[in-house]
């Protein structure tokens, strides 16, 4: 899907999931909302209407070729040229059209032209400084606290920090004209469950997705579990010296405090491996426009955004709490701004976790980007962004997204889930059936002897039928992973490692070629910028 407006966007391949009982789930926050998967991609249906027309073109010239209505050498290039067109057409590399790989090209080559792959940060311009002034204004007049810029590169750099009435963070995106809340949650322990305390997770996810798609203006929900790595020599000098200074203020630490559990720390924190940390947050993307009846009845304006989306919210809170997810926090600006810049330089977290560098709003966004085709450098470190083109289309049992989210170096998963509803899924169900049925027929026509990956299709689409007519509903599902390292060589080595894990979950990973920015902002902090078109 791409974006309204604004630059190039990632056009993501979303797979579709039911939103029914399944035993195939992950172990963590993440692996507990992924149910079972099944390869239902095929070609685009504007690349099907594309090569049907063209070879509708190419009857044509034939025929006018037989009545003589165009000169012969005519025809031969004409038909040279469509014939040429429907062969790029049909084409696949690496799995995708090779049109969407020439689109891509030209993209990279226009941004490259006109400066738009590098930015150095500077101060803001005289236009950004009265649009902050006028929203400064226009808050002022509606009671609530003054919004404060993400300073960011491109588009982004128009998103604005709202503080609602508890204190959490609202994402304002005047773009796509979207508003995201975003809580730290800590999930229960899935793996320990029982399995029948499994499935009833699992079922009240599923309940969850089916309540959100009710509720109007809810259009997406993005979690992610951000992994940062830092040196057990590191941890425990931080240790020793929070002991030091907690000692000279006259208060019990480490061994006065504990003997036996400052033993077992400093056993732990020996040597110098790395020491693995997790960061599950989850955030709701809201539709503006889907939500302007509610907003005036809460009295408009700003505020009365505010309060519809601080609502919302704790129906989200009370829901993840059904699926066995505490919501320890909702993030305020200031906690933002640390996830984004954590983000952005993975290798500053240790440092701003022990306050020895402080971030705001207005300094959490790099300070220099370079991007290529495959990756990009923020700062002082490189990233690389990759889908998850293929999930897994064997039963996989719990514990398979310990493969992605369990390595030991800093990356972000994250999966973005865009509620449709029954009816969308049936549509989408029955749709696909007459395609394969119409394919089936062709092959038939010809002779030919159905594929199994078509035998097994038809089957999956026929379950996900008969679990639409019983009740549950149907999400949007993306996987997108970002891998960090602080070099170039050590990104490449990561990467690696990333796709060896998901080849053992079975999965199948994608660099996002020539999307590396977009992807990035809408995978490494959830900034609601997950490409959503928000319709009104």
């Amino acid at each position: 899907m791409e974006a309204a407006r604004g630059p190039p966007s990632v056009a993501w391949r979303s797979k579709t999931i039911r939103t029914a009982r399944s035993r195939n789930s992950g172990v963590n926050f993440l692996g507990m909302i992924r149910f079972s998967f099944r390869k239902l991609g095929t070609k685009p249906r504007a690349l099907q209407v594309s090569a049907g027309v063209l070879m509708m073109l190419f009857m044509i010239l034939v025929i006018m070729t037989g009545s003589q209505v165009i000169p012969l050498w005519l025809t031969g290039v004409l038909v040279t040229l469509v014939l040429g067109a429907v062969v790029v057409v049909i084409t696949n590399v690496s799995g995708r059209p090779l049109p969407w790989w020439m689109r891509q090209r030209f993209r990279a080559w226009r941004r490259r032209r006109q400066g738009q792959d590098s930015f150095v940060a500077a101060g803001p311009s005289a236009k950004e400084l009265a649009a902050d002034e006028e929203a400064e204004e226009a808050a002022i007049e509606a009671g609530v606290p003054a919004p404060v810029r993400l300073r960011l590169p491109g588009e982004a750099n128009e998103l604005r920090l709202y503080t609602a009435a508890d204190g959490q963070c609202v994402i304002w995106d005047p773009v796509l004209k979207t508003a995201t809340l975003v809580c730290r949650v800590a999930p229960h322990g899935f793996r320990m469950a029982e399995p029948e305390d499994q499935g009833d997770i699992i079922t009240n996810w599923a309940s969850m997705i089916d309540s959100l798609y009710s509720e109007d203006g809810v259009i997406a929900v993005q979690v992610s579990d951000t992994i940062t790595t830092a040196s057990a020599s590191k941890i425990r000098a931080a240790y020793e010296a929070q002991v030091e200074t907690a000692t000279e203020n006259g208060k019990q630490a480490g061994e006065a405090l504990s003997p036996l559990l400052h033993s077992d720390y400093l056993q732990l924190l020996s040597g110098d491996r790395a020491q693995v940390q997790h960061d599950n947050l989850a955030g709701i993307t809201i539709s503006q426009p889907k939500i302007r009846d509610q907003i005036k009845s809460a009295g408009g304006g700003i505020a009365g955004m505010l309060v519809v989306v601080a609502r919302m919210g704790q129906l989200f809170e009370d829901l993840l709490r059904e699926c066995s997810v505490d919501v320890q926090r909702w993030l305020d600006v200031d906690e933002l701004a640390t996830v984004v810049r954590r983000g952005f330089v993975p290798d500053e977290a240790v440092a701003i976790t022990d306050g020895k560098v402080s971030v705001s709003a207005a300094t959490a966004g790099p300070m220099g980007v370079d991007v290529e085709w495959d990756k990009l450098r923020v700062d002082g470190a490189w990233h690389r962004v990759m889908e998850i083109s293929q999930w897994p289309t064997r039963p996989e049992k719990p514990g398979f997204m310990r493969f992605l989210n369990g390595a030991d170096f800093p990356h972000v998963v994250t999966q973005v889930i865009r509620p449709q509803g029954t009816a969308a899924g049936m549509k989408h169900v029955q749709d696909r059936l007459n395609d394969q049925h119409s394919a089936a027929a062709i092959r038939g026509e010809l002779g030919q002897a159905e594929k199994l990956s078509d035998m097994a299709l038809d089957d999956d689409l026929v379950r996900t039928g008969a679990e639409l007519l019983a009740g549950h509903g149907m999400a949007q599902f993306t996987g997108l992973i970002v891998i960090s390292g602080s070099t170039n060589d050590e990104l490449e080595t990561n990467t690696k490692r990333m796709i060896s894990g998901a080849t053992r979950a079975g999965c199948e990973l994608r660099t996002l070629f020539g999307q590396q920015w977009s992807g990035f902002l809408s995978s490494a902090f959830p900034l609601g910028r997950a490409l959503i078109k928000a319709k009104g």
